[in-house]
């Protein structure tokens, strides 16, 4: 399934594309950003976590975290 949402941190707005995938039996969240970087995120009982090799800032996790959790859950986010 593929979402487009807008994330606004620190002031700025960017729009990012969320592909959500299985791997390994657990599912997972393609973020494809308009520069061209992408990450991979899942979430582990309540946290939402990254790959290693992905260098997004914790606050950036929570914000696009939140977004999805909200998206699975058919309510609109704040």
């Amino acid at each position: 399934m593929r979402h487009e949402i807008v994330l606004s941190l620190n002031g700025l707005e960017q729009t990012i594309q969320i592909i959500s995938e299985t791997f390994k039996n657990r599912m997972v969240w393609k973020i494809k950003f308009k520069s061209g970087e992408e990450a991979v995120l899942f979430k582990y009982m309540d946290v939402w976590m990254q790959r290693n090799e992905d260098n997004l800032d914790h606050r950036t996790i929570a914000a696009i975290g939140n977004q999805i959790d909200h998206m699975n859950l058919n309510i609109p986010a704040a």
